[in-house]
């Protein structure tokens, strides 16, 4: 069985199964997975790893880009607002 096709609730029955029962993959391959070799299924749960690591990472660059984009909307107001302080108090 070289390629095959993980059901979404596959994929999240092995994470879920890892996380509860550690990466006892023998185990795991016996009662949940015995069409599959220990391998794929090792395969796959770090596969899935490394997918979730990228979209955190993702994320993180995001959420660093919208606190950045709204420190530098925050100084441009504050620097607005300085300005037109300036701009009335010297009338």
């Amino acid at each position: 069985m070289v390629n095959y096709h993980w059901t979404d609730v596959e994929e999240v029955t092995l994470c879920n199964l890892v996380k509860a029962q550690g990466k006892q993959w023998n185990n795991i391959q016996q009662i949940y997975f015995p069409q599959l070799t220990v391998n794929q299924i090792k395969f796959k749960f770090y596969y899935l790893q490394k997918k979730a690591e990228k979209k955190q990472d993702i994320c993180d660059d995001i959420k660093e880009f919208i606190v950045n984009d709204d420190t530098l909307k925050r100084k441009s107001r504050h620097h607005l607002l300085n300005e037109i302080i300036q701009i009335f108090g010297n009338q």
